[in-house]
């Protein structure tokens, strides 16, 4: 009995190591990321993003009307609420190289965060005694597109199915989502330096 739970165990951690990274680098190169003389402005992109929720699938716009007029009227203060985590964290995981502004100004690196994909979790989540620290949490999916002052793409990398910690308030799972986002872009940002 122990050796096939070893071997169930060994099969398991293959498995794992196997999955697929949740970001990736599609096409280009990081190094400019890496420059410290270089400024990063960050923005996403909803257009083309589907909202999954109850199993039903929304636009963006359609999703904050079936949610209710608050959600519409108050949609720009809480995307731009949940957006302020994508450059704080960039930074902490980026200390060494290019910084991202907290509001638009002068840089050479516009980094697009082109969401396709949102589900923006459950708060009940949060109260879950049996749950991780996820439950519940904002999943998105999409692809970072990074270009530099002539838009001239210089690295592309998708990302599928990234989640950030569980929270009551909808705009703030979705800023811990972006959070997630960015530690997994520090991570591969990590891993290219130590190529050079």
């Amino acid at each position: 009995m122990k050796k096939l739970v070893f071997i169930a165990l060994i099969f398991l951690s293959v498995i794992c190591a196997q999955a697929k990274d949740p970001l990736t680098l599609e096409s280009g190169s990081l190094k400019e990321l890496a420059n410290a003389a270089n400024t990063v402005y960050f923005t996403v992109d909803y257009s083309n993003a589907v909202v999954h929720n109850d199993g039903n699938e929304y636009s963006l716009d359609g999703y904050l009307e079936h949610r209710g007029p608050d959600f519409v009227a108050d949609w720009n203060r809480d995307s731009a609420k949940a957006y302020s985590y994508i450059p704080v964290r960039f930074n902490q995981k980026n200390k060494k190289g290019a910084q991202a502004l907290m509001t638009e100004g002068k840089h050479n690196i516009t980094g697009t965060v082109c969401l396709t994909d949102i589900d923006f979790g459950n708060g009940a989540g949060a109260f879950n005694p049996f749950g991780g620290a996820k439950a519940g949490g904002c999943i998105i999916s999409g692809k970072l597109v990074f270009t530099n002052a002539d838009n001239t793409e210089i690295a592309v990398l998708p990302f599928s199915e990234v989640k950030g910690l569980g929270h009551v308030s909808e705009t703030i799972r979705l800023g811990l989502s972006y959070f997630e986002l960015m530690n997994k872009l520090g991570d591969v940002l990590k891993k290219e330096n130590k190529k050079k």
